[in-house]
């Protein structure tokens, strides 16, 4: 897969570190690889890197929008989808690292606009992960079922 560098990391309205997660750990992690953040009215969130929206950022030479934020459930909020279709509308290409599919609004305008949406994990059921009976970051792979109490091993 390629994922064009550098990246702008859309932190959405997030209030809270635990769901940018995945913006954090890019910046930790390849810090020469971020362009700054795009961070929507609300967003407690703040990377400490330049704020850019998707025009002025990729005048600066952003080449991929990076989804960093990881909210329970994985999905995309439908209010940030009218930012996001901004973002492929000003030449972005959207990387989403989050395990629901783009929203319908999104890939709709990506194929009106000749835009990418790019993901990175395979779609998974909320509710498998929640029960435990999938992991998240190993969607296709079950977990064994717990051996009931008081069963003798064999």
């Amino acid at each position: 897969m390629d994922i064009r560098l550098p990246y702008l990391i859309f932190l959405g309205a997030v209030v809270s570190v635990r769901d940018a997660k995945t913006g954090l750990g890019v910046r930790d992690w390849r810090p020469d690889a971020c362009a700054g953040q795009w961070r929507l009215p609300g967003c407690a969130v703040d990377l400490g890197l330049p704020d850019l929206d998707p025009v002025a950022a990729v005048a600066a030479g952003a080449r991929s929008l990076l989804i960093g934020v990881a909210p329970v459930g994985g999905q995309i909020r439908p209010e940030w989808v009218p930012a996001l279709v901004a973002a492929l509308a000003a030449g972005a290409v959207a990387v989403a690292p989050v395990h629901a599919p783009a929203s319908q609004s999104i890939s709709t305008a990506a194929v009106r606009l000749s835009a990418a949406v790019q993901p990175l994990l395979p779609p998974v059921d909320p509710a498998a992960v929640a029960l435990g009976l999938v992991s998240a970051s190993a969607p296709t792979t079950p977990k064994p079922a717990a051996a009931s109490a008081g069963a003798s091993p064999q």
